[in-house]
């Protein structure tokens, strides 16, 4: 597989995935709670072993959460966000 790329300069990315290969797979979370977008986080880490690609207020009261895997995992960790 080809070598990751860098999505947010120093942030923890794509490019964390072991081996430096890519993901073949994103998951995408909105949610209409900070507080419920940090819980929601924390849950999607710790089902499967993914990613955190971003995760992070986009306005007031909402959050969005990208992660990134193989496909099994990110559809494990998103179904447990949901």
């Amino acid at each position: 597989m080809a070598k990751a790329t860098q999505l947010h300069g120093p942030r923890l990315g794509i490019n964390a995935l072991v081996d430096g290969e890519t993901a073949e797979a994103i998951g995408v979370l909105e949610l209409d709670s900070i507080a419920r977008g940090y819980d929601t986080a924390d849950a999607m880490m710790k089902e499967a072993p993914v990613v955190l690609v971003d995760s992070s207020p986009v306005s007031s009261g909402k959050y969005v959460i990208l992660i990134a895997g193989d496909p099994a995992s990110v559809e494990s960790s998103v179904k447990r966000g949901l």
